[in-house]
């Protein structure tokens, strides 16, 4: 599913549905937490109206590398929160 959507073409303004940009975030925390087991702490939060929302794909991928990439994910502790907000015209990562 992830090489699909890299491959994908775009509509023809170049962007895409948000759904499927979530849907390959959700794929690749995933992979990340079967990688790690159970020293995996990150939590992944959608929150809003994302039916018919678009976006550029691959956009939001960099946020989630980094953070997995830089963050400590191996402390319960100090878990890394990723929440994607929708609002009417606006889209808030924290």
């Amino acid at each position: 599913d992830m090489m699909r959507y890299s491959l994908n073409k775009t509509e023809e303004n170049g962007l895409i549905l948000i759904e499927k940009e979530i849907s390959y975030i959700e794929n690749f925390i995933e992979i990340h937490r079967l990688r790690f087991g159970n020293d995996f702490y990150v939590n992944f939060e959608v929150e809003g109206i994302i039916s018919g929302k678009k976006i550029v794909p691959l956009l939001l991928i960099t946020f989630i590398e980094n953070a997995i990439k830089h963050g400590k994910i191996n402390e319960a502790a100090y878990p890394i929160s990723i929440k994607i907000s929708i609002e009417k015209t606006f889209l808030i990562l924290f």
